[in-house]
């Protein structure tokens, strides 16, 4: 079995729901009933958008999973869980419904054209870093094997602030 880090937010509600919450959770749900297994989270986190915009808030958290895919089989049902709930890819960086982001996948370093694991920016990032070092604080990133906690002790906001995170 692989352990797979998927890191989960939005800023928009997704049509059908109520709330970022309410959509977010049940993204979760979806996700739990395909050959992922959840097996811990951590709490949500609210977060200014990066780089810093005029879009809303978004709601992040991070999911262990256990299953056996390849990390290439889970990005392609990571894709088709957000299509399902209505994103599209146009623009970098653009506001969203899902977005679902594979952090790390066992102790792997992966690197292809589609997939590139441990994320290449996770570790500048407070709403990842923050919730992953909530749910594996002693998870060691495979490229500076520093642990999550350490990542998280090391990171700094920004100057402008662009960077906030709390929980929620």
């Amino acid at each position: 079995m692989n352990t797979v880090y998927i890191g989960i937010g939005a800023n928009l509600v997704p049509q059908g729901y109520d709330s970022l919450f309410e959509g977010l959770e049940a993204a979760v749900e979806m996700l739990d009933c395909t050959p992922l297994r959840l097996v811990s989270r951590s709490n949500w986190y609210v977060s200014t958008p990066v780089p810093v915009s005029d879009q809303p808030d978004f709601l992040n958290a991070v999911l262990k999973f256990t299953t056996s895919l390849s990390a290439s089989e889970v990005l392609d049902r990571l894709h088709q869980t957000e299509q399902e709930f209505g994103r599209t890819r146009s623009v970098k960086n653009a506001a969203r419904v899902l977005d679902l982001d594979i952090l790390g996948f066992n102790d792997d370093v992966i690197e292809t054209e589609a997939l590139s694991v441990p994320h290449p920016r996770m570790a500048q990032r407070q709403f990842v870093i923050f919730p992953f070092a909530e749910l594996a604080p002693d998870w060691r990133h495979p490229l500076s094997g520093q642990t999550m906690a350490e990542l998280k002790s090391h990171l700094v906001s920004t100057a402008d602030g662009s960077q906030n995170c709390y929980p929620r």
